[in-house]
C-alpha cells in the first residue's frame, strides 16, 4: 500500500466512523429529550460534508440546540452568536438565551426561551446556522 492508499483508507474509515457517534449520540439525545416529549426537531444543521454540527427542537418554551460537533464555546463564531443574541434582546425582543459548555470547555446547548413568532424563529435559525456552519469548519481548521 502506498501512502495515498493509507490516505484514503484512514479518510474513509475516519467518516464511517463520525457517522456511527453521530448515531450513538442522536440515540443518547433521545434517551435525555425523552422527558420533554413536547420537543420537536426543527431543524438539522450540518456541514458541507454532511455531517451534523446540531439539531435545533422547538420546545414549549423556545428553542433549543444541542450540539453535536466539537465546537469551543470561545470560538469567534460563538461569541458572534451571543452578540447577535443580546442585541436581539436590547431591541426589545422578549427572550432570555442560555448557552451551556461542556467542563472540557466545548458548546453543549443553546437555549433561547420567549415567545417566539414565526419570523423571530426563522431569523434566530438563520443565525444559527451562520454562526455554528462557520464555528465548526474553523474548528475543523485548527
Amino acid at each position: 500500500m502506498d501512502i495515498e492508499e493509507v490516505k484514503k483508507w484512514l479518510t474513509a474509515k475516519i467518516r464511517k466512523l463520525e457517522k456511527q457517534l453521530e448515531f450513538y449520540r442522536t440515540l443518547l439525545e433521545l434517551l435525555e429529550s425523552g422527558c420533554e416529549s413536547t420537543a420537536s426537531v426543527l431543524e438539522e444543521i450540518r456541514d458541507e460534508d454532511g455531517n451534523l454540527i446540531a439539531r435545533v427542537y422547538r420546545t414549549s418554551r423556545g428553542l433549543q440546540v444541542k450540539v453535536s460537533k466539537p465546537i469551543s464555546a470561545t470560538n469567534i463564531y460563538v461569541r458572534h452568536l451571543a452578540r447577535r443574541l443580546e442585541r436581539l434582546k436590547r431591541e426589545g425582543l422578549e427572550i432570555e438565551y442560555h448557552m451551556r459548555a461542556t467542563e472540557d470547555g466545548r458548546l453543549d446547548s443553546i437555549e433561547v426561551e420567549g415567545t417566539l413568532h414565526d419570523d423571530v424563529i426563522e431569523e434566530i435559525l438563520r443565525l444559527f446556522r451562520f454562526s455554528l456552519t462557520r464555528a465548526a469548519a474553523r474548528e475543523a481548521r485548527g
